[in-house]
């Protein structure tokens, strides 16, 4: 279970906590609110990733807690 937080995610610059069951559902979760289909997770710090779609950061992610 991974417990993780959106930081001004997407267009509508959401932010809420999330708990999904594994990696794959965490990028399914943040696609959810990405308008673009190619967009990454890139590693800012050891619990911090970049959402990056082009040249443009549109949010974080930030993980609380991994089990």
């Amino acid at each position: 279970m991974i417990t993780a937080q959106f930081i001004e995610l997407g267009r509508n610059k959401v932010n809420k906590t999330v708990k999904v069951k594994d990696a794959n559902a965490l990028h399914k979760e943040v696609g959810k609110h990405i308008l673009a289909k190619g967009w990454d997770m890139e590693q800012i710090s050891d619990d911090e990733y970049a959402i990056v779609s082009g040249w443009n950061t549109v949010g974080k992610v930030k993980i609380l807690s991994a089990e």
